[in-house]
């Protein structure tokens, strides 16, 4: 199994959503990482995900300004 880092797919994050309230930069990161499912794949601090078994989960990123993101990611043998 690969790991792939997917930096790009999230750039659209950075535009900050008027109608959230920002919070400071030493009060959270800019980004935060969530899988459905760990037994499928897991996702560090920095966003690389890595394979763990077969099958199909989705990782979310959160940004800093309130605006989320899902990624559906398949993993097959």
């Amino acid at each position: 199994m690969r790991t792939f880092e997917r930096e790009s797919a999230f750039y659209p994050l950075r535009k900050r959503n008027k109608r959230k309230k920002l919070l400071g930069t030493n009060h959270s990161a800019w980004y935060r990482y969530a899988t459905s499912d760990t037994n499928v794949a897991t996702v560090d601090k920095k966003g690389r995900i890595k394979a763990v078994g077969t099958g199909t989960c989705n990782v979310w990123v959160y940004a800093q300004n309130g605006r989320s993101k899902k990624l559906t990611v398949i993993v097959q043998q």
